[in-house]
């Protein structure tokens, strides 16, 4: 599904971009769009929005699908200037349009079958077994934490759906750039995800990153994957 809809949001930018130089080109709606309200739309609301998006970025889910909305409606009208290109004959373009429709449900639902069969065939399956097939890495570390730390410990990690299943302790996420980001914590879980976030700032080697490891500062405690680690927060100075 991800290529079908970034190839369609890519033509209904490319679409909104072009309509200030050649507007007879982007003649997907019956009405006019007068430039100027175009222009009072990008400037009051679309470029401010993406300025704010990107300096707050995060791989949460739940953050990258408060895009979606904008970029669905981009991404509808470039598939409408498409249709339109089709010579108008309604069995044509009906028939395309389903083609298309049911390659694009297929594309985005293949990976999720698994997941319906397995309830099908075993409905009484526990959620154990549930969360060891569908998300086996970061199940077994959640289960390592819960028989290895306390309940109600402070625990700062880099991925944060494991708060969805550590509710008994003391949960924040985020992305440490200091070492007195760490401050009030006893317990820091690392993600591959920080690698990409510490890229984009240009801070692949900042005090965080350099600390771990250090047998007085973030000794390691646990080591899940190359990736994924819990370390031991020591002793952070103010």
């Amino acid at each position: 599904m991800g290529v079908w809809l970034g190839t369609s949001i890519v033509l209904g930018l490319i679409l909104c971009s072009i309509h200030f130089w050649k507007p007879e080109v982007d003649n997907v709606s019956h009405k006019s769009i007068e430039r100027i309200s175009r222009s009072w739309l990008l400037a009051a609301f679309v470029i401010p929005y993406h300025i704010i998006w990107w300096q707050n970025f995060s791989y949460d889910t739940r953050y990258l699908l408060s895009s979606m909305p904008m970029y669905t409606a981009i991404a509808g009208h470039g598939v409408d200037w498409a249709l339109n290109r089709i010579p108008y004959t309604f069995s044509r373009q009906t028939l395309i349009t389903i083609v298309l429709a049911i390659a694009l449900v297929l594309s985005g639902s293949v990976g999720r079958l698994g997941a319906v069969y397995n309830l099908i065939i075993r409905p009484m399956q526990t959620d154990d077994e549930k969360l060891q097939r569908l998300s086996a890495e970061s199940w077994t570390l959640v289960k390592h934490i819960r028989s290895t730390i306390q309940p109600g410990s402070k625990i700062y990690a880099i991925d944060g759906a494991l708060a969805y299943w550590l509710h008994d302790y003391e949960f924040k996420q985020g992305y440490p750039f200091v070492l007195s980001d760490l401050l009030g914590y006893e317990y820091l879980v690392t993600s591959p995800t920080a690698d990409l976030v510490y890229e984009f700032y240009d801070t692949t080697n900042n005090e965080v990153v350099s600390s771990l490891g250090n047998t007085n500062i973030l000794p390691l405690f646990y080591q899940h994957t190359d990736n994924i680690a819990i370390y031991k927060i020591g002793e952070i100075k103010h």
